[in-house]
C-alpha cells in the first residue's frame, strides 16, 4: 500500500516543462469534466497576461493551480485546468501558425513538434504521440486539424461555416480565431514584434504549480474540494463528477451525454435550479445539490437521481425551444400554441415559470392546461410587469412554491390557473399604469400588445393582424422637423417628450401599408393612415390635428382596449 506521503506530488512548473510532450505525459481530458468553453473574456484575459511577459511589464504570470491523475496507462488525467491547458495550446498554435506563414517552418514546426504531436519517422503506420486527447474522437480530430500549422483546414472552416454547435469544436474554433485577432492587435501596438520572442517568454516565464495524484478517487476528492474553497466551479459538472464517482463513468457516460445534448446553448445552472425546485421549492444556486440530492453516496439514489435529471433535460429543453416539442396531427394546433405563448413569455424576458411548466411536463399535464398557465403567465407579464412596472423576483418565491406543489400533486391546474390570475393587478390599475407608462422603446413588446388589443377589437371580424412585420409607429415623430407645424402644437420640449412616449401616440402598421410617413406632417400621415388596412390608423385619420388633447383622448380608448384584450380568463 503506498504511503500517504506518495498520493499527491506537487511541482512548480514553467508553462513549457507542462506542456512539452514527452514519452508518458498525454493529457486525458475525463468525461467527467465540462467541456471547453471558455468565451472571449476569459481568453482575452489570459492572452493579454501572457503577452505583457513579453516585453518585460511582468517578469511572471502565475497560472495558479492544476490538477491531474495518471492513470494505469501512464496518461495525465486533467482534473482541474482544462480551460487553462487548452487555451494555452491554442495561443501557441495561433503563434506557430503565424511563423509558418512567415516562412519560419522550422519555429512552427518545434513548437507543434514539442507542444502538440509527434511523429515516428521509423515507424510511418504509427499514429502519432499527442499531448492532448479529448474525450470525444471527433472534437480530438478537429483540435489537431485547426491547431496545425498550416492552417488551410482553419480557412476552409470559415468560409463553410460547418461548426458543429453541439460539442467542444464551436469553442475551439470560436477562440483560436479570436486569438488570431488579439494577436494582429499586439502586433500592431507593439512595433517589430518578435514572435519567437513571443513564445519563449511565454512558455518561460509562466508558472503554474501541478499537483499530481496517484489514486483517481484523491484527484476527484480535489476536484470536488475546490467548490469549497471559493473557487467557482459549476454546480453542473460538480453533479457530474460526484454521479462517475458514486455509480462509475460506464453507468454514467451514456445518459449524461444525452442530457449533455439535451441542454446543449441552455444554461446549466437555470435548469439545475429548476429541477431541485421540484424537489425541495425555491432553490438558489448555493442550495442548488444539497435539494437534489437524497444521498449521493447511495448508487440508487444516484442512479434515480440521474434518470430524474435525464427527463427534465428532455422536459427543460422543450421549454426553452418549443420546437423540440413532439408533434402529432391530434396535438399540432395545441403545440402551435404552446409555441406562441412561449415565444411571447420569451419576448418579455420572463423566466420564473419555468419549473411550473417543468413540473406539468414531467406530470403528464395535458398540453390544454399547460397553454392555459401559459397564457395566465403572458398576462401577469403583461399586466404586472411590463405595465405596473412591478419586479419578476418578487413572484419567485410563489412560483417555486407553485412548482413544487404541482410536482408532488399537491396543487390542481384549476388552483394554480386561479392563484397567477389572483396575483395581477385589477382593471383600475392596469388603465392608469398603462397611460401613465412611458414607452421609451417602442419595441416587439408594444407591438406584440398594441396587436392583441387591435385583434382583440376586430374579433369579430375577419382581420388578424399578424406578427410577421408590424412596425410601431409614432404619430407625432420623435424627432419632428424644424418649422414644422409639430413644433407649434408642441412647443415645449419636455411635454413633446412626454406624449410622443404615450400610448395614445402609437399605432402599427399592417404589412401591406405604405409605411413612409415617419417624420412627415400630420396632415401627410393623415393620407397614409386613412389608406391603411387597419380601422385604427383610420380613425387616427379622421382626427383634424394631433396635439395634446387627441394623444390623450385616444390612450384613454387603447388603455381600454389592453385591459380588455388581456383581461379574458
Amino acid at each position: 500500500m503506498a504511503s500517504y506521503k506518495d498520493l499527491i506530488h506537487s511541482e512548480t512548473k514553467k508553462l513549457g516543462e507542462y506542456l512539452k510532450l514527452e514519452s508518458n505525459n498525454t493529457f486525458l481530458i475525463p468525461f467527467s469534466q465540462r467541456n471547453y468553453e471558455w468565451g472571449k473574456t476569459e481568453v482575452t484575459r489570459l492572452f493579454n497576461d501572457l503577452s505583457s511577459l513579453y516585453n518585460g511589464e511582468q517578469k511572471y504570470h502565475m497560472l495558479n493551480f492544476f490538477t491531474l491523475y495518471r492513470d494505469t496507462d501512464d496518461n495525465l488525467r486533467i482534473f482541474d485546468g482544462q480551460q487553462r491547458t487548452v487555451t494555452c495550446m491554442l495561443i501557441l498554435a495561433v503563434i506557430a501558425q503565424r511563423l509558418y506563414a512567415q516562412n519560419s517552418s522550422d519555429a512552427a514546426q518545434q513548437i507543434h513538434k514539442d507542444y502538440f504531436a509527434k511523429t515516428d519517422a521509423l515507424r510511418p503506420n504509427k499514429e502519432d504521440q499527442k499531448k492532448l486527447i479529448f474525450d470525444s474522437s471527433e472534437d480530438n480530430s478537429f483540435f489537431y486539424q485547426v491547431t496545425d500549422i498550416d492552417s488551410n483546414f482553419k480557412r476552409n472552416l470559415e468560409q463553410s461555416n460547418i461548426i458543429n454547435p453541439n460539442n467542444n469544436q464551436r469553442a475551439i474554433f470560436n477562440n483560436i480565431k479570436h486569438i488570431d485577432t488579439l494577436l494582429d492587435e499586439f502586433i500592431e501596438v507593439n512595433e517589430d514584434v518578435n514572435l519567437r520572442t513571443l513564445v519563449t517568454s511565454i512558455i518561460d516565464n509562466t508558472l503554474l504549480v501541478e499537483f499530481d495524484a496517484n489514486e483517481e478517487e484523491v484527484a476527484l476528492s480535489m476536484f470536488e474540494s475546490l467548490n469549497n474553497t471559493g473557487k467557482n466551479i459549476e454546480k453542473y459538472y460538480v453533479l457530474k463528477n460526484d454521479m462517475v464517482k458514486c455509480l462509475g463513468e460506464t453507468s454514467v457516460k451514456p445518459r449524461w451525454r444525452e442530457i449533455d445534448s439535451n441542454l446543449t446553448g441552455l444554461n446549466h445552472n437555470a435548469f439545475l435550479n429548476a429541477a431541485a425546485t421540484l424537489k425541495r421549492g425555491k432553490t438558489t444556486t448555493a442550495s442548488v445539490l444539497d435539494h437534489l440530492y437524497s444521498n449521493k453516496d447511495d448508487p440508487t439514489s444516484m442512479k434515480d437521481l440521474l434518470e430524474f435529471l435525464y427527463k427534465s433535460s428532455v422536459s427543460f429543453l422543450q421549454i426553452c425551444n418549443p420546437s423540440q416539442m413532439t408533434r402529432s396531427k391530434e396535438n399540432r394546433k395545441n403545440v402551435s400554441v404552446y409555441q406562441a405563448y412561449t415565444d411571447q413569455i420569451r419576448l418579455f424576458g420572463m423566466k420564473q415559470h419555468r419549473p411550473i411548466i417543468l413540473a406539468m411536463l414531467l406530470t403528464h399535464k395535458p398540453l390544454t392546461e399547460i397553454n392555459k398557465i401559459l397564457k395566465a403567465v403572458v398576462t401577469l407579464t403583461v399586466k404586472n410587469f411590463f405595465f405596473n412596472e412591478q419586479k419578476a423576483n418578487t413572484i419567485e418565491k410563489k412560483f417555486a412554491d407553485y412548482a413544487n406543489q404541482m410536482y408532488l400533486g399537491q396543487l390542481t391546474t384549476e388552483a394554480l390557473l386561479h392563484d397567477i390570475y389572483d396575483l395581477c393587478v385589477d382593471n383600475e390599475q392596469l388603465k392608469a399604469s398603462i397611460i401613465r407608462k412611458k414607452i421609451t422603446t417602442p419595441n416587439a413588446k408594444i407591438a406584440f400588445i398594441l396587436r392583441k388589443a387591435y385583434n382583440y377589437s376586430y374579433r369579430n371580424n375577419e382581420l388578424e393582424v399578424s406578427a410577421s412585420s408590424n412596425d410601431v409607429e409614432h404619430i407625432l415623430p420623435i424627432n419632428p422637423s424644424k418649422g414644422s407645424q409639430w413644433l407649434t402644437w408642441f412647443p415645449d420640449e419636455a411635454e413633446r417628450e412626454k406624449y410622443t412616449l404615450n400610448i395614445g401616440n402609437l399605432t402599427l402598421w399592417l404589412n401591406k401599408d405604405n409605411r413612409s410617413a415617419k417624420n412627415a406632417e400630420f396632415a401627410n400621415k393623415q393620407e397614409k393612415y386613412m389608406t391603411s388596412g387597419l380601422d385604427e390608423n383610420q380613425r387616427i385619420a379622421e382626427e383634424k390635428q394631433w396635439t395634446s388633447q387627441e394623444i390623450k383622448k385616444r390612450a384613454d380608448r387603447v388603455a381600454d382596449q389592453i385591459v380588455a384584450a388581456f383581461g379574458e380568463n
